[in-house]
């Protein structure tokens, strides 16, 4: 009889042993996570994260630069003589130093709406939007300056009452 009893105490330890391991593993409950990985799975390869698309984001202004600024500006944005017959020759800005780099994000924008009779460049305000304005204001920061994305010029305090939003 004691070896009976034994025998049925081992072979109830095998099949509680045999039952544990196949339940789910840490404090999950049956049915909790249909997604797991079994204990004696081989452990997944990592993905890689997908990159961000890829799209131009300054592609709409490039036609606006293109077609407004260009013809002074280069297409390099490096500024120089500009000469149209008829006309003095007028020595344009560049876009990558000097007075472009140093103003904030508001006076660059101003200067766009509204000109500079001094340096003869001519006022936009009725030939784009202000959301263009803003637009070419962060192009020159991105292509020509090579800032970030909406980051500011730091030289001056910025105006509340100006065009350019914050990106």
């Amino acid at each position: 009889m004691t070896t009976l009893k034994l025998a049925l105490c081992l072979a109830a330890g095998a099949l509680l042993a045999a039952a544990c391991a196949s339940a789910p593993q840490s404090n999950q409950t049956a049915g909790a996570n249909n997604n797991a990985r079994p204990a004696n799975a081989p452990a997944a390869a990592p993905t890689a994260a997908r990159p961000a698309p890829t799209a131009d984001e300054l592609a709409a202004i490039r036609g606006v630069y293109a077609k407004e600024c260009q013809r002074c500006h280069k297409p390099d944005g490096a500024g120089g003589t500009f000469e149209e017959e008829g006309l003095k020759p007028l020595k344009v800005a560049g876009l990558r130093t000097g007075d472009a780099a140093r103003h904030t994000d508001e006076q660059l924008a101003r200067k766009i709406t509204n000109g500079d009779l001094d340096e003869g460049m001519p006022a936009f305000k009725s030939k784009l939007t202000p959301e263009q304005i803003n637009e070419l204001v962060r192009f020159i920061r991105v292509e020509f300056q090579g800032r970030a994305p909406g980051a500011a010029s730091t030289s001056a305090p910025a105006n509340a009452n100006s065009p350019v939003s914050a990106h």
